[in-house]
């Protein structure tokens, strides 16, 4: 019991994580389009290819993504979301659309 415990804190500490993480967000609001290549997601996502990794293996953490390889010569990796992957994203694209649309309105000045 003491396990799942421990398991469960250390993901609601990389809960917490997951937006401070370069590339997380933008990596989960590309493969809301659909599943993605690694070389078409660092382009999409517009991260490094380190960065791209270092936040994979976060969102696998997660369960928010899942990483296929595909055995054709040659190999290929692809990402896509899961189910609680894709309801995260989701909520991340209202939350930038929410900010996107401030952006183009007028500031409100309080007394």
């Amino acid at each position: 019991m003491k396990r799942e415990d421990e398991e469960m804190e250390e993901e609601e500490e990389q809960g917490a994580v997951l937006l401070e993480k370069a590339g997380t967000v933008r990596i989960l609001l590309s493969l809301l389009k659909g599943e993605s290549k690694i070389s078409e997601l660092i382009e999409k996502a517009k991260c490094p290819y380190t960065t791209l990794y270092t936040s994979l293996s976060l969102l696998r953490n997660l369960k928010l993504v899942e990483v296929e390889i595909v055995k054709k010569y040659p190999r290929k990796k692809t990402v896509k979301l899961t189910e609680r992957g894709r309801r995260v994203a989701e909520l991340l694209k209202q939350i930038d659309d929410i900010i996107k649309s401030s952006e183009s309105e007028p500031a409100q000045h309080r007394h």
